[in-house]
């Protein structure tokens, strides 16, 4: 993990360019509300009420657009011990070559709290600080103080991060976004 967050952050440092706008922001918040919107299994989730959360927390924080792979998990990141690098493969429509630097921190960050033959309860073991993956989240999320220079709300961008590949996911014509929407009613039962 050290090494792929020594790649992660000399990749963005790479290809770190201007302040994220507050207009792109709202613009990236509203297209996934109204995507969302049109999904019948997200009505029973305050997802309006996160999307508010994660605008006005990015908006408060001044990010510089970096490269985005898109897809930052486990399976793409290729760690070679003996040579001690790394390669990120499968860069597919997902990347973006200015996009938001959080994506891939968070993104790797949720897909590791859910490794697990029951990804639904290791999630939630995983946030409430008992599962196998707290160790790694707490080195994500170091990394990415350490690298942003600011302390960011974890949970606000893992909620929208979710959101947002459930957007993707659902473009995909299957019922895998409902693992995703199950992760999101775990957020729901924490906050009752």
């Amino acid at each position: 993990l050290k090494l792929t967050m020594k790649w992660l952050t000399d990749f963005q440092n790479n290809t770190m360019s201007e302040l994220l706008s507050k207009q792109e922001i709202e613009e990236e918040v509203t297209n996934i509300k109204n995507e969302l919107d049109s999904i019948e299994t997200m009505s029973c989730l305050p997802y309006e009420k996160w999307l508010d959360e994660y605008r006005k927390h990015v908006s408060n924080i001044k990010l510089k657009k970096t490269a985005v792979h898109g897809d930052f998990q486990p399976r793409n990141i290729l760690v070679d011990r003996k040579n001690s690098s790394v390669n990120v493969i499968d860069w597919d429509w997902r990347f973006q070559e200015k996009g938001n630097p959080i994506y891939d921190f968070v993104w790797l960050a949720t897909n590791i709290m859910m490794l697990s033959n029951d990804p639904i309860k290791e999630f939630r073991s995983n946030l409430n600080n008992s599962g196998k993956a707290v160790t790694s989240k707490r080195m994500i999320e170091n990394a990415m103080l350490n690298h942003l220079k600011v302390k960011v709300d974890f949970i606000k961008l893992q909620k929208f991060m979710i959101m947002r590949f459930i957007t993707i996911r659902i473009k995909d014509g299957d019922d895998g976004y409902l693992l995703y929407v199950n992760m999101l009613k775990i957020f729901s039962e924490n906050s009752a």
